[in-house]
């Protein structure tokens, strides 16, 4: 269960731990959202192809899903702050 809000300090300890696990972060939301909400496609069909394109275990739709829509909007404003 969520209380709907996310501790400002959570995405950049986040984003810390990604990068000592070398991993870099990548916005892989924009298109799928663009997609969805232009109903070019559904969640399902655009999570599959991500999976097969990136060999990843969870679509974008996925992941947002499991992290909560009111975490993703909070890590993608602060992405997008960190990186322009």
């Amino acid at each position: 269960m969520s209380c709907e809000e996310t501790d400002e300090d959570i995405p950049p300890f986040l984003m810390e731990k990604a990068k000592m696990a070398g991993l870099q972060a990548v916005c892989a939301h924009r298109e799928p959202l663009l997609c969805l909400a232009d109903g070019v496609s559904v969640a399902k069909t655009v999570d599959e192809m991500f999976r097969s394109w990136f060999r990843a275990e969870k679509g974008p739709c996925e992941m947002m899903d499991a992290v909560g829509l009111d975490t993703f909007t909070v890590l993608r404003l602060f992405i997008r702050r960190s990186l322009g």
